[in-house]
C-alpha cells in the first residue's frame, strides 16, 4: 500500500497500477513455469536407476486455472477502492501533520483543472475550483474544493489555519501572495488578523480621485455562449451596416487566461467583446474550433472599424488561435479597419505618449475613473 500511495502521489493511476501488477504476476507465473520445466529436464538427464520407462509429467496449469495455479491480479476498481479506504483511514493523521506546518509566508490561488474531472450531478458540476494555500516551503497548508470562486466558502478553514499556528507555537503569518489582492485582502485580514498588522494600504488605481465610470442605464450586455448565438448576433451587427462607403464603428476587445506553463504565456482566446452604441456583445469563443463566418467578416472587413487599445495585437493573436482566420487574410496577412485608441489620443493631444493605458485615456478625455476590475 505504501508503494501504491507513493505512485499515486506521482500521477500513477489505479489503472496503471493494475497493469503493473498484472505484468508482475504474469512474470512470476512464467518464472514458476520455467522452474517446473527445468526440473523435468534435470530429472530426465539423470540415470534411470529405477528402470521406469516413459514417465509422463503433468502439464503446468495455465495462469487463469482456478483449480491449479489460480493466478490473480487486482483490477483498477479494486485498487482505487482500497486506496480510497486507506486515505480515509489515514486522513486524520495527514490533517494533523498538515496542521503542524509553518505558515510564515503564504500564497494562495484557485485552480480549475482538477475540478473538471470530478463527477457531475445531472450534468452540473458540484465543485468548480480547487483552492490551495501553501507556505514558504511550498508545502500545502490548506486545500479545499469550492462550488464557486468566492472566498466565503473558506472562512472556517482560514480560521483553523490561523489557530493551528498559535497552537503549535509557530510565528504568525507575515506575508501573503495572491494575484487578486483587491478582492482577497478583506477576507484574509479578517480571518488571519496578523496579515493586517502594520500594513499601509496603497491605492494602485491611476485616478481614484475621479468619479468611477459606469455603463449608461440604456446599454444592454448580451452574453453569447453557443456558436448559433454568436452567429446570430454577428449577423445582427452586419445588418447595421449602411450602404458603401459608410462604415460601422464598434468597440473591440479580447480576453484570455495567462498560462506560465505554455509557450508564449497565454491560452487560446476565451472572450471577444464587441460594443455598439447601446449594446455590448460578449462572445464566448473558448469552445469553438473555427470562427463563424459572420464573425470573420466583422474582423476582416475594412468597413467595420474596430476601436480599442492594441486591437491590432489582439487580432494577430486571434489569427494565431484560429488558422481559418489566418487563411482568410491571404495574401495580405494583416488587418485593416482598425483604430488604435492610444495613437488617436496621442494625435489629438489628449495624452502625451502613445503607450498610455485605457484608464489614462479615459481620465484625460472623459474625466472619469475606469476600474479594470469592472
Amino acid at each position: 500500500m505504501t508503494l501504491i500511495h507513493a505512485g499515486m502521489a506521482h500521477r500513477v493511476s489505479a489503472a496503471s497500477w493494475a497493469d503493473i501488477l498484472h505484468e508482475l504476476n504474469v512474470c512470476n507465473y512464467d518464472l514458476h513455469l520455467l522452474e517446473y520445466l527445468q526440473a523435468i529436464v534435470r530429472e530426465k538427464q539423470q540415470p534411470n536407476r529405477m528402470g521406469v520407462q516413459g514417465k509422463t509429467y503433468t502439464p503446468f496449469s495455465s495462469f487463469e486455472d482456478k483449480n491449479a495455479y489460480a493466478g490473480f491480479y487486482p483490477s483498477c476498481w479494486y485498487i482505487n477502492s482500497i486506496y480510497m479506504d486507506y486515505m480515509e483511514h489515514i486522513q486524520p493523521v495527514l490533517d494533523q501533520c498538515m496542521a503542524t506546518l509553518t505558515g510564515t509566508v503564504i500564497k494562495w490561488d484557485h485552480s480549475f483543472k482538477l475540478s473538471k474531472l470530478l463527477t457531475k450531478m445531472d450534468g452540473v458540476a458540484i465543485f468548480i475550483a480547487l483552492f490551495t494555500l501553501v507556505n514558504e516551503k511550498e508545502q500545502i497548508r490548506y486545500q479545499a474544493f469550492t462550488p464557486t470562486k468566492s472566498l466565503s466558502h473558506l472562512h472556517v478553514g482560514l480560521e483553523k489555519f490561523s489557530e493551528s499556528l498559535t497552537l503549535h507555537g509557530h510565528p504568525p503569518t507575515k506575508l501573503g501572495y495572491t494575484d487578486n489582492v483587491a478582492s482577497d485582502t478583506g477576507t484574509f485580514i479578517k480571518y488571519i488578523p496578523a496579515l493586517g498588522k502594520d500594513v499601509e494600504i496603497v491605492d494602485t488605481d491611476e485616478h481614484p480621485e475621479l468619479d468611477t465610470m459606469v455603463l449608461p442605464p440604456d446599454v444592454t450586455v448580451v452574453v453569447c455562449k453557443t456558436e448559433a448565438e454568436i452567429q446570430s448576433v454577428c449577423d445582427a451587427i452586419l445588418e447595421r451596416m449602411l450602404e458603401e462607403p459608410a462604415v460601422l464603428h464598434v468597440g473591440f476587445d479580447m480576453e484570455w487566461d495567462f498560462n506560465a506553463e505554455r509557450s508564449g504565456g497565454s491560452n487560446a482566446t476565451a472572450l471577444i467583446q464587441i460594443a455598439l452604441s447601446n449594446i455590448v456583445y460578449l462572445l464566448r469563443i473558448c469552445f469553438l474550433k473555427k470562427l463563424p463566418e459572420a464573425l470573420k467578416i466583422i474582423i476582416t472587413n475594412t468597413r467595420v472599424v474596430k476601436i480599442g487599445c492594441s486591437v491590432g495585437g489582439d487580432l494577430a493573436k486571434l489569427a494565431r488561435d484560429f488558422s481559418d482566420l489566418t487563411l482568410s487574410l491571404q495574401p495580405k496577412r494583416r488587418f485593416d479597419g482598425v483604430m488604435e485608441l492610444e495613437a488617436l489620443a496621442k494625435a489629438k493631444n489628449v495624452v502625451s505618449r502613445e503607450t498610455a493605458s485605457l484608464s489614462a485615456i479615459t481620465a484625460a478625455a472623459l474625466h472619469l475613473h475606469l476600474l479594470k476590475e469592472m
